[in-house]
C-alpha cells in the first residue's frame, strides 16, 4: 500500500495504492503513525493509484495532517483521482491538502507528480 518513490531535501513523496477505505486502514494500522515520523518538511501523497476513499481514508489524511501541522511541517496530495477528489471536494477540504485550484474549479489534476514538486522547487 504505501511505497516511497523519492525524496528531496526538503520533500518526501509517497505513492499509496488500493482503496483508502476502512479494511486497508485496518489492515495497515501504523502507515499513519509511519509516514508522520518522516523527517522532512513536506511530504507529498501521490494518490493516482488510489480509486477510492471513504471516512476511513480521510481520518488517516486528518490525523497525518494534524501531526505534521503540528511540528511545522506539511502535506500535499497529488494526482488525486475522481472518486477521492469529489469525496474532499464535498466534505469541503480539499484545499486543505493543497487541492485549492481543484476545489475552486473542480477540475482533475493534470501536472504530473514530478512536474509538481519541480514547480514548487523553483
Amino acid at each position: 500500500m504505501l511505497t516511497l518513490t523519492y525524496q528531496t531535501d526538503t520533500s518526501e513523496n509517497v505513492s499509496l495504492s488500493g482503496p483508502l477505505d476502512a479494511v486497508s486502514i485496518s489492515a495497515n494500522r501504523d502507515l499513519g503513525a509511519e509516514l508522520a515520523t518522516l523527517q522532512t518538511e513536506h511530504i507529498v501523497l501521490d494518490l493516482k493509484d488510489v480509486p477510492f476513499m471513504d471516512a476511513s481514508g480521510l481520518g488517516l489524511l486528518s490525523y497525518l495532517f494534524k501531526r505534521l501541522t503540528e511540528t511545522g511541517r506539511s502535506l500535499e496530495l497529488a494526482n488525486v483521482q475522481v472518486q477521492p477528489l469529489g469525496f474532499l471536494n464535498r466534505l469541503g477540504v480539499a484545499s486543505i491538502f493543497g487541492l485549492e485550484a481543484i476545489a475552486e474549479t473542480g477540475a482533475l489534476p493534470g501536472i504530473a507528480l514530478e512536474e509538481a514538486v519541480q514547480q514548487k522547487a523553483a
